[in-house]
């Protein structure tokens, strides 16, 4: 599955389209750090891995 720009978009226009209130700092933090770690965790990572269980050799996200 490749990473979901559309999504992250969407959840940027939706956070800086809101009402702008006072001292909002932290919750605007959040709602940014959450939009981030759900685009982040929409990629898959693939590579190879050798027969012994090691390390994820020529790894990718996508």
């Amino acid at each position: 599955m490749a990473l979901d720009k559309a999504t992250l978009e969407q959840a940027l226009v939706t956070i800086f389209t809101q009402p702008t209130t006072q001292n909002n700092a932290e919750q605007r933090a959040k709602q940014l750090a959450d939009a981030f770690e759900a685009y982040v965790k929409s990629g898959q990572a693939v590579g190879t891995c050798p027969p012994n269980g090691g390390l994820l050799v020529d790894g990718k996200l996508v």
